[in-house]
């Protein structure tokens, strides 16, 4: 099954920030996921803090991409630095 990728301005406007070679790693992560965003392995974890229950975060070099899965759409929610990990964890969307 294939899923679309949607990006929300938020994470377009982080992407926009980054070095070009780390905006290309993050996009190659992202393609490598798109036939199946829940893998078994180590790179997608949920995100444990309670009420974010259906939330996922991607681990790709330094920074970390979160996103949700909904029927046949994946969301991608931000693309942060891994410092900045807990701040943006706080303000993500209640799922």
């Amino acid at each position: 099954m294939s899923f679309r990728v949607l990006v929300t301005h938020q994470a377009k406007k982080e992407l926009r920030r980054l070095p070009l070679h780390c905006r290309q790693t993050l996009l190659n992560g992202l393609n490598r996921h798109a036939d199946d965003p829940s893998p078994d392995g180590r790179s997608i974890v949920p995100i444990s803090a309670g009420r974010k229950g259906s939330l996922r975060q991607l681990r790709i070099g330094e920074y970390r991409v979160f996103f949700k899965v909904e029927e046949s759409d994946v969301f991608i929610l931000r693309c942060v630095h891994r410092q900045d990990l807990e701040k943006a964890i706080r303000q993500l969307p209640a799922s």
